[in-house]
């Protein structure tokens, strides 16, 4: 027995629907099937200067005409329902039917490309030169009593403007549905009309000031300020539309914005300069919100961009725990060369950390983080706020790398009573032990961070017996952090990575330190009360971070 059209449902791919599977790479998925044509032997369309016949019923964006928007159109896309395009891809007899019979009228009226199956909906989008060569073809009917009313269909533009075209015809279903199915189509719209690149609409574009040229010119004399720079897409996953971005980042008053310069499949609806992305920090360091456009221009809320392991440059669609979606940028400039980075807006070029000895603005670092120094900042976040203060070296051991300098500033008055003791008793191995500091602030931000692990080794590198060997992971900036056990105690000063070794870190011993203390002029009484034993590490942490500052240099 023959199947009819009451057998098959049709409901609209809404415009919405086709830009949201952009998703992840921004592309499109399909199965493979065989097609066959249906040919009717009907009259060729025919074409009715000035449009006196057949205009739409309705439209929903007024200032367009409907001629000229077909006019602009090379291709269009076919909407079913789900378990209709899963028949048509299955190559079942009845939806595949019924899909080539849209087919063969659509080609009538002109449309060079007509997608049916997936496999033609994913690779028609690497045929536009634009997505605006691109309409979308959506046809309704409500079936009551064996009888087919309230036909019509709606061809929508790329910016999702909507003709529709309405039939007053009620037919009952037969057999014969195919016939009677075509010429309730014909009789809506029949009409060849020729395509001309004049009348193609085009996407809205948001313009930048900025193209690759400039930018490289912008980071060539000042320098590139923490996610800044020129990066290309590495990574392009099987099955999914070919674009390689090339994409630039520069800061703006929130954040920072991705500019557009080359790679999108649909190139003419991206100019090199044009927004491709807006993001902003949160409250967790090194992990972005991003305002995505979509190859579609559509706004993707759902990604985030963070640095991994490696330094690739990462956008994560949709959840922001999954690394399924993720896409990797490399970055190609400024390169090692040709720009210094800057690490800070105010154009201090390195930075590290820094903690309280004494009430009196005694702070203790690395010599290898203000070394050849000609200014440096302290800034100090107690209670929720934070200071800069003005700091100068007292005093330095290039050997130990140890520095000790004093806050020298009329706006600091004193750090209060230092709560932890140093321990000048060497520590076992297996101690456990933990750090504060604050690494890559260009990446990270510049809230303090913690790191915990182990004492490895009673000697450092190449058997160093001033310095621990640990287990305590640590990247640039954490130099000049203080080294704590469980109970509180000061036992050293991290200073060092080996960089042919995983978490192979190493610190300067408490006590020679404290030898350097006493060379001080003044040196200051060592604390004899310590006010974190016996204290969970959050509690002592809460604590500690009062006196843990950040120190940048230039």
């Amino acid at each position: 027995m023959k199947r009819t059209l009451s057998k098959i449902l049709l409901v609209p791919l809404l415009f919405i629907f086709w830009q949201g599977c952009a998703s992840f790479n921004e592309g499109y998925y399909g199965t493979t099937t065989s097609t066959s044509n249906i040919n009717f032997d009907l009259r060729a369309p025919t074409y009715f200067e000035g449009n006196p016949k057949f205009q739409p019923h309705d439209q929903n964006n007024p200032n367009i005409d409907f001629y000229d928007f077909i006019k602009g159109v090379k291709h269009v896309v076919i909407g079913f329902n789900e378990e209709t395009q899963q028949g048509i891809d299955n190559g079942d007899e009845f939806p595949l039917k019924l899909g080539n019979l849209y087919r063969n009228y659509l080609h009538n009226l002109g449309f060079n490309y007509v997608a049916v199956t997936s496999v033609e909906k994913q690779e028609l989008h690497g045929r536009g030169e634009s997505l605006c060569d691109i309409a979308y073809f959506n046809f309704y009917y409500n079936f009551n009593n064996n009888y087919i009313k309230d036909i019509y269909f709606d061809i929508t533009s790329c910016n999702g403007d909507a003709f529709r075209f309405v039939s007053s015809r009620t037919y009952r279903d037969s057999p014969n549905w195919d016939k009677q199915f075509y010429s309730v189509l014909t009789s809506m719209f029949w009409h060849n009309i020729s395509k001309n690149d004049y009348y193609r609409l085009q996407l809205p574009k948001r313009m930048t000031e900025w193209n690759e040229y400039n930018l490289k010119l912008h980071f060539d004399n000042n320098g590139a300020l923490a996610l800044e720079g020129i990066y290309e897409q590495m990574y392009i996953e099987k099955n999914v539309r070919s674009e390689k971005y090339k994409l630039g980042v520069i800061t703006n008053d929130n954040g920072y914005d991705i500019v557009y310069i080359s790679g999108a499949t649909n190139y003419l609806d991206w100019p090199e300069g044009d927004l491709k992305g807006e993001i902003v920090k949160t409250a967790k360091p090194n992990l972005y919100k991003v305002k995505w456009y979509m190859a579609s221009k559509s706004e993707n809320n759902d990604v985030y961009a963070f640095i991994d392991e490696y330094d690739f440059f990462t956008v994560r669609f949709g959840s922001v725990i999954s690394e399924d979606s993720d896409i990797k940028y490399l970055k190609l400039y400024p390169t090692t060369t040709s720009s210094i980075e800057r690490a800070f807006s105010d154009k201090f070029i390195s930075s590290g950390t820094g903690f309280a000895i004494s009430r009196s603005g005694l702070i203790v670092t690395n010599h290898h983080v203000i070394e050849d120094a000609k200014e440096i900042k302290i800034e100090v976040s107690q209670i929720g706020l934070k200071k800069i203060f003005d700091a100068e070296i007292v005093l330095s051991d290039q050997r130990n790398d140890l520095a000790i300098l004093q806050i020298n500033d009329a706006t600091f008055s004193s750090f209060g009573d230092i709560p932890f003791t140093f321990k000048q008793k060497v520590s076992d191995m297996g101690t456990k032990v933990y750090t504060l500091g604050y690494p890559l602030i260009d990446t990270m931000g510049e809230s303090i961070k913690l790191t915990d692990g182990l004492i490895s080794s009673k000697m450092g590198f190449q058997g160093d017996i001033s310095s621990y060997q640990l287990s305590v992971p640590i990247h640039p900036g954490n130099s000049g952090g203080p080294l704590f056990d469980y109970e509180g105690n000061l036992i050293g000063v991290v200073n060092a990575k080996h960089l042919g070794a995983e978490n192979a870190t190493y610190a300067i011993k408490s006590n020679y330190l404290v030898n350097l203390m006493e060379l001080l002029p003044v040196p200051p009484e060592l604390p004899t009360k310590n006010s974190l034993r016996n204290s969970t590490l959050s509690e002592q942490v809460k604590t500690i971070e009062n006196f843990v500052f950040l120190i940048k240099v230039k």
